[in-house]
């Protein structure tokens, strides 16, 4: 990276484009396309901005509609909007109030979303933490994983050390309301995975191949192949387990 010293500050307001470069802060506030790679110490934008090469910031926030055609490298990066990433993406905090879409893989230390959360590969984080709707095509892997649903989320497979899964408050509440007055009320939140594997499982309306865990709950609205457990095992009288094994 460049040194800090031969940095300039970059300003757009309105409509317009930049060949992309190094910046102490880039500000964009309106529409901009950024033509090539953009390097800046703090970036953020208001409006709609598309960076048609890589981005790497120390502090980046998006404000609206955002896309990059390459990687991401953020120490922290906050998006209030919606974002499409072509390339990967690495952040040391990642916070999601929207949606955002990433074409390659996510790693990150602290990953939070409120909305929708897409990764066309692998999910990797330290907490992993989601309120809404994810779809992940390859491993969802972090130390602990908190997934509350709002909508059906797939994901391919899940790892991790302490695994919870369930309905989000609010739509607890308003399915308590509605089947007061519907037979057979809409399903508010669905998991479908192939496998989930973690020390400590906790998982509720999850739909799997299989789960294996040392200790394991499997709460209401669950439909799972097989359970192997190590230590403590729990099975909500209204979840559907075909096969349950304890191992060594």
């Amino acid at each position: 990276m460049n040194d800090d010293t031969s940095r300039r500050a970059l300003r757009i307001i309105g409509n317009s484009n930049s060949p992309g470069g190094y910046f102490t802060e880039a500000t964009i506030v309106g529409d901009a396309v950024i033509e090539s790679d953009l390097d800046s110490l703090s970036l953020k934008c208001v409006g709609n901005s598309r960076i048609e090469g890589n981005l790497k910031s120390r502090s980046a926030r998006i404000v609206g509609s955002g896309v990059v055609g390459g990687n991401v490298s953020c120490n922290r990066m906050t998006i209030a909007g919606n974002m499409e990433a072509k390339g990967s993406i690495k952040a040391e905090e990642l916070i999601v109030r929207g949606g955002l879409d990433a074409r390659g893989s996510v790693k990150a230390g602290d990953l939070r979303t409120r909305g929708y959360l897409t990764v066309k590969e692998n999910c990797e984080a330290e907490r992993f933490s989601s309120t809404g709707q994810v779809a992940v095509g390859g491993l969802l892997n972090a130390g602990r994983v908190d997934i509350k649903l709002r909508g059906e989320c797939s994901i391919s497979e899940i790892g991790g050390e302490t695994i919870r899964v369930n309905r989000w408050s609010v739509a607890r509440l308003k399915e308590m309301f509605r089947s007061i007055l519907l037979s057979n009320p809409p399903l508010s939140g669905l998991l479908v995975t192939n496998t989930i594997e973690g020390d400590d499982i906790s998982i509720e309306h999850t739909r799997a191949h299989s789960v294996r865990g040392t200790n394991v709950r499997i709460g209401a609205g669950c439909a799972i192949e097989l359970v192997e457990y190590r230590g403590n095992y729990h099975k909500h009288k209204g979840a559907k387990v075909k096969s349950e094994k304890k191992i060594g």
